[in-house]
């Protein structure tokens, strides 16, 4: 089963961000952005395995633009609990990647599933492992 982030634990996270004047402007963008991660069609998970849910809080919490400031470090931070959570967590700080990687699944110059197969890269090196 999987463990779920909810809109007012993304606000914590962002609460608790450094150098960061919080302020939530669009609580029904993160609302929206947190149940499309999750959302279901006729029983099952529109976003099927795990790395998909992730990505998909990712790119919809940082693309949601619901914070005064720092969207996309609450982006990375809500992806890195959320795969802790379900048992997988990096092992390093995989320092500058993830600020590039952000921008350009926002502005669309990768795809979630290149996201994805990023995730999957990681695992093969060690970068990530299962609790």
């Amino acid at each position: 089963m999987t463990v779920k982030v909810k809109a007012e634990q993304i606000i914590r996270i962002n609460q608790h961000l450094d150098e960061c004047v919080h302020a939530v402007t669009g609580p029904g963008e993160l609302e929206s952005a947190v149940n499309a991660a999750f959302q279901t069609m006729f029983g099952r998970d529109l976003n099927e395995t795990l790395e998909e849910k992730a990505v998909a809080l990712l790119y919809g919490v940082a693309k949601a633009h619901a914070f005064f400031d720092g969207n996309k470090r609450t982006a990375w931070f809500t992806f890195t609990v959320f795969l802790h959570l379900n048992g997988l967590r990096f092992t390093e700080q995989i320092s500058g990647y993830q600020d590039d990687m952000v921008v350009d699944l926002v502005e669309d110059r990768v795809t979630e599933d290149d996201v994805i197969d990023w995730i999957h890269e990681q695992v093969r090196l060690g970068r990530v492992v299962g609790l």
